[in-house]
């Protein structure tokens, strides 16, 4: 009865301003990288435009950095990054990255998520070990594990190319009902080539990158931001960084150990045998447990 309780008031409870605010980042971060990936791939901007995401990826720049044994110029936007970690932690994961956001849009409903071990946590931070030796060696290979290199690909080599020839076959059937051809030749004429190029492209590889793509989303279907626990080399790096951070998340003694912060934690990362308290090197600032707190006891 407890419990149906708390679920009643947490639905009737209106969603705390922050995670408006980090929902309405969340949305504009995305549509400016999905923007930027339009732009850069009918030349309204430079070739060069399209590399922003890399160059404001810590990881990619630290890699290169060791691979080249030089500093470049561009790589100092990620340093924006690093700022922002010993500020605000992890919030670059909650707030910012393009792939956290799409991972949130596709949760699966499940009554309960499958218990995995909490070791495996430590499997992101020796991806990030493994990246960072093969630079070394001059090997940047493995830089695709880094999720924006991932978001950059999976949208400009697998689902705008598989938007545009869905597009295309709609439009090649539509034009031959008469009435319709006026409007469907008028609608392509807008797309090409200010969104999609003129002639279908098809790029080398670009199975692979959609299955590894769709992979990351399933892994929700085990638990929330499998991707973002385990597995996010970039997540390690600035989680390592957040344990230095200025704001973190603190619970105070009025806590009344209701648990509803745990069980709403979407990195599971809120230990109930630690008065509720979280890992600053985990906790994306989501701002979900301040939201779910009666007590306000969470700052």
């Amino acid at each position: 009865m407890r419990d149906i309780k708390k679920n009643i008031s947490r639905r009737n409870k209106p969603q705390n301003a922050w995670i408006v605010a980090r929902k309405v980042v969340q949305g504009l971060a995305f549509l400016v990288f999905l923007v930027t990936l339009f732009l850069t791939r009918n030349n309204s901007l430079p070739y060069s435009t399209l590399s922003f995401p890399q160059r404001l990826s810590p990881l990619t720049m630290l890699a290169g950095l060791i691979s080249s044994r030089t500093f470049l110029a561009g790589m100092s936007l990620s340093l924006s990054l690093v700022v922002l970690s010993l500020l605000f932690g992890r919030a670059w994961c909650g707030w910012l990255c393009p792939l956290g956001t799409i991972l949130d849009v596709f949760k699966f409903n499940k009554r309960k998520s499958l218990m995995v071990p909490e070791k495996l946590r430590s499997l992101k931070y020796a991806i990030l070990i493994i990246i960072l030796v093969a630079a070394i060696f001059s090997n940047l290979t493995l830089l695709f594990f880094d999720p924006l290199t991932i978001f950059t690909r999976s949208f400009t080599l697998v689902i705008l190319p598989l938007l545009d020839s869905v597009i295309t076959a709609a439009e090649r059937f539509l034009v031959t009902i008469g009435p319709l051809r006026n409007l469907v030749v008028g609608f392509d004429q807008l797309l090409r080539p200010e969104i999609f190029p003129a002639e279908p492209v098809v790029f080398q590889y670009s199975i692979l990158f959609g299955l590894f793509f769709i992979a990351i989303i399933l892994l929700n279907l085990i638990t929330e931001r499998f991707w973002c626990r385990y597995l996010c080399p970039l997540g390690g790096l600035l989680g390592l960084i957040s344990k230095f951070s200025l704001i973190k998340r603190t619970v105070g003694e009025n806590c009344a150990s209701c648990g509803l912060c745990e069980t709403g934690c979407p990195t599971d990362t809120i230990n109930p045998q630690d008065g509720f308290r979280s890992d600053p090197s985990e906790c994306t600032m989501c701002m979900k447990c301040l939201d779910s707190c009666q007590k306000e006891a969470i700052r």
